[in-house]
């Protein structure tokens, strides 16, 4: 476990990173009118870091016996991930407006800033 919990801690952060820059790179992309959708690389690569992302932290839960619906830091990290989820398909739609598509991208931030206090802090603010 000494040598495993720093790798898997480093990918999962690499996932996150991976996952936020693939959110921005198509965000801005789709601002400037070029059209990502017909890039197979950049449907494909943004799900590869998400469950990267995904299998990371299930790993880390394991290794520190910190299950959500247990732990209430991970519960609230599991939600976190759920609204920033949510937010990044909001503001990747074409259909919505381009202040609701903002206000979608900096509420994802939002959610992976506040994920990020948690996994420091382990103190949950709601349960």
């Amino acid at each position: 476990m000494a040598l495993l919990y720093p790798a898997l801690k480093h990918l999962h952060l690499l996932a996150i990173f991976g996952s936020l820059f693939l959110l921005s790179l198509r965000f801005i992309m789709d601002l400037r009118g070029r059209d990502w959708r017909q890039k197979k690389v950049l449907r494909i690569l943004p799900r590869a870091f998400d469950s990267l992302l995904l299998l990371t932290a299930i790993g880390l839960c394991v290794l520190l016996s910190s299950y959500p619906f247990q732990s209430p830091w991970v519960t609230e990290k599991l939600f976190g991930l759920l609204a920033y989820v949510l937010l990044g398909v909001i503001a990747l739609q074409r259909h919505r407006s381009k202040l609701m598509r903002f206000f979608a991208l900096g509420g994802a931030y939002g959610w992976v800033v506040y994920n990020a206090k948690l996994a420091i802090s382990k103190m949950p603010m709601v349960f």
